[in-house]
């Protein structure tokens, strides 16, 4: 399934398999100083393919893909009313042709003039960079929340890098109203989606059940039948898409499969 509700892992070896026929975006880890030409050239071979990329902390060899420039390392402490500090929460770059969505500053009080999030459009496509480790921005204490100790906390953050995954990919093939929601095609030919509950770590005024609807976009799905392990009812079925209304308990993860 296209869309950006399932990562999956490849390597630069198996980037020669993608298009923009059956991926909107992909997720790079950091080009460091040293990172082999022919994975620099099968990146820009990928983007000239129609991938959109998404890269974090540095880009080097393909700063122009993401118009961005590099300049004196700076260190990240301040997000929009967040105080933090961490080690490596640094930005390396400045922005040239590329467009901020999110600004950062070095201290509470000090000027807001460091670009953290980062957007720019290509001749083939777009872009997206975060000039600095996500996860060191408002970093959940692991002492604290066990299992997501490499969680940013940052709202600003989150809601900056939602904006980033809209520009890269504007319509996704499944998109949900509440929770995290995961989608494939299995080996028969079935989509399969998964919403999950993924309720705020602190503060969460959530009253549940949570009515929600989700949509699902593919060729030929209004004519699927559809299996559930909760309630359901679908309110819209179009030739080529399909919207579906259920009711979330909290913690809880429902599966739904679409079967031609």
């Amino acid at each position: 399934m296209r869309g950006y509700a399932t990562p999956v892992v490849t390597t630069f070896g198996d980037l020669k398999n993608l298009d923009g026929s059956n991926a909107e975006f992909v997720i790079l880890p950091p080009l460091v100083e040293g990172t082999p030409k022919d994975v620099l050239d099968g990146i820009r071979a990928l983007h000239a393919r129609g991938v959109n990329l998404i890269a974090f902390e540095q880009v080097v060899g393909l700063e122009d893909l993401f118009g961005v420039c590099r300049t004196a390392e700076r260190p990240v402490g301040y997000v929009k009313g967040e105080s933090f500090s961490h080690r490596l929460a640094k930005a390396r770059y400045a922005a040239a042709a590329a467009e901020t969505i999110l600004f950062a500053a070095e201290k509470s009080g000090a000027r807001a003039d460091i670009p953290l999030v980062l957007r720019h459009a290509t001749p083939t496509g777009r872009t997206v960079f975060v000039n600095a480790p996500p996860a060191a921005i408002r970093r959940a204490s692991f002492r604290t929340v066990y299992h997501r100790g490499q969680d940013s906390l940052s709202e600003p953050l989150k809601a900056a890098m939602g904006e980033a995954l809209t520009y890269l990919a504007p319509t996704p093939e499944v998109k949900s109203e509440h929770g995290l929601v995961s989608s494939a095609r299995t080996e028969k030919g079935d989509i399969v989606v998964v919403v999950s509950d993924e309720p705020p770590i602190y503060k969460d005024r959530t009253t549940y059940p949570v009515p929600f609807r989700f949509t699902v976009r593919s060729p030929g799905i209004g004519a699927y039948g559809l299996k559930a392990d909760t309630e359901f009812s679908v309110v819209r079925r179009e030739r080529d898409c399909v919207t579906v209304r259920a009711a979330m308990a909290r913690d809880t993860a429902y599966f739904f499969k679409f079967s031609r």
